[in-house]
């Protein structure tokens, strides 16, 4: 969080309390992927207002964070103040918005796809509910090579990729 002070005098000369804004970056996050909501508060305990200045990439509504293309996400919290409390000054979060094709583990440095819980259910996505025999990288692979639904896009997967999918899909609590 960054903290900023500074003094502002009133229109009738009097020296109006500065505040400041805490605000902490939500992380990267993935389209496709719920974010969290975002957070932010003012030292004087008025409400601080969030907005988006990347709308092609991100945008917000309230504290709600919606994820609309790949790229970085820039969300500025401000604090216009009132007749008793200077305003804050604003404190901008830029972020990287990934591609939802691949997401990295942090668990066990696996690559993980995703985008896969479309057709393989929530396991896919980091859920716990996995559809039968989508653990195995023959099906997976025989999906792909028919197109079954529109994953020919994915032919160019390798053995090792198929492994790692069909491994999560079996293990989706890890």
């Amino acid at each position: 969080a960054v903290t900023q002070t500074f003094t502002v005098a009133s229109a009738t000369g009097l020296v109006l309390p500065a505040q400041t804004i805490s605000f902490v970056s939500p992380g990267a996050q993935t389209v496709g992927v719920t974010p969290p909501s975002l957070s932010a508060s003012a030292s004087s305990g008025l409400l601080v207002t969030l907005t988006s200045s990347t709308a092609a990439v991100c945008t917000v509504s309230g504290n709600a964070l919606t994820l609309l293309a790949v790229g970085n996400c820039t969300v500025t919290a401000q604090q216009a103040g009132n007749a008793n409390i200077a305003a804050a000054p604003n404190v901008a979060r830029t972020f990287a918005v990934n591609n939802p094709a691949v997401v990295n583990s942090a668990v066990n440095g696996k690559t993980l796809y995703a985008s896969c819980s479309g057709c393989h259910g929530a396991a896919a996505g980091g859920g716990l509910n996995v559809l039968a025999g989508a653990n195995s990288p023959a099906v997976i692979q025989g999906a792909i090579n028919t197109n079954l639904g529109r994953m020919g896009m994915l032919s160019n997967l390798t053995r090792q990729n198929l492994a790692d999918i069909a491994a999560y899909l079996a293990t989706p609590t890890i």
